[in-house]
């Protein structure tokens, strides 16, 4: 089975359990907001608002309700204007950062070299990975060659062994598991917490919905990836620890995890062949750019729309 493939199935099942409640119908907005101003929000609610609370809270709806909207507008002009101007900085920021981010992630053609040696660690930066570096139609480049060219030029580690090695490889997997974490708590505080203008009953879902669909992304460059690139890794360093009793291929393939547990550097060599450019490549890569550029534009529309957003109080 190819790593890529690994990395896929990897990917879709870690994310199973998020996908599968992303569209909770619980009524639990305008109960909680930031603590810089959840003194004035909720004063708003109580002496203005509060009939159309109840009724939002008591409201049945399978989709879509009404209430949400009104209890907003109710809100809305009773806000103070130092407080409307600050909720505006806020969404540009928050408009900007899929972009931002875009800029200093890494690309679907690195994420597919690195899910040949370690998928494993390449599905968990996939999950803690909610904006990629689009790529061009046409231009899928040879990262090896970049590497090649620019060698000499650039700092690139040495073979680690021993206690380094696994100090290493300890703040790999530590980055990516709080990469994800970080995720979660940003998409669990944004839906808790504010109101989206996008679409008001899914305030509590948007921003999840947006990082999973990230996923999506990873995958179609991965497909793209491999309708160019054939990867032959040499399995002289596996085949004298699967020989025991001289195991299935497929078995193998799995047990080959345990390169997980050891630096890409400290693995043997990984040849890869870069063939022409075929129509199922020529369709792929415009499939796969023309998603990243619209789940960017996504991210831009969901964080932006955002309000009521505002920072802890400084103890």
């Amino acid at each position: 089975m190819s790593p890529n493939y690994n990395l896929i199935r990897l990917v879709l099942l870690l994310s199973l359990a998020g996908v599968s409640s992303a569209r909770g119908r619980l009524r639990e907005s305008y109960q909680h907001f930031f603590p810089d101003l959840e003194v004035e929000l909720t004063k708003i609610i109580t002496q203005n608002c509060s009939a159309l609370l109840q009724s939002y809270r008591q409201e049945q709806t399978l989709l879509y309700g009404t209430y949400c909207v009104k209890l907003y507008s109710c809100i809305i002009p009773n806000v103070s204007e130092y407080t409307k101007s600050n909720m505006a900085t806020s969404g540009v920021l928050l408009g900007l950062s899929p972009w931002i981010l875009s800029t200093i992630g890494s690309s679907t053609i690195e994420m597919s070299l690195l899910s040949s040696r370690r998928p494993v660690l390449a599905a968990l930066l996939v999950l803690g990975s909610p904006a990629m570096n689009p790529t061009m139609p046409f231009q899928e480049y040879n990262p090896i060659e970049k590497l090649l060219m620019q060698k000499g030029e650039q700092w690139s580690p040495g073979q680690s062994n021993g206690r380094k090695s696994t100090v290493y490889i300890v703040l790999e997997f530590a980055a990516a598991l709080l990469g994800i974490a970080n995720l979660a708590t940003l998409s669990w505080t944004l839906g808790w917490n504010t109101i989206s203008t996008m679409s008001c009953d899914d305030s509590d879902t948007l921003v999840g919905l947006w990082i999973g669909l990230a996923i999506i992304a990873h995958i179609l460059g991965i497909a793209t990836f491999l309708r160019r690139a054939r990867i032959h890794a040499d399995r002289d360093e596996d085949v004298s620890r699967c020989r025991l009793g001289r195991m299935a291929r497929k078995a193998r393939d799995w047990l080959g995890l345990i390169r997980e547990f050891k630096l890409c550097v400290n693995q043997g060599a990984l040849n890869v062949t870069w063939n022409q450019e075929s129509g199922s490549f020529t369709f792929w890569s415009w499939i796969a750019a023309l998603y990243t550029i619209a789940h960017l534009a996504f991210g831009t529309l969901v964080l932006s729309s955002l309000s009521f957003v505002g920072k802890c109080p400084r103890d």
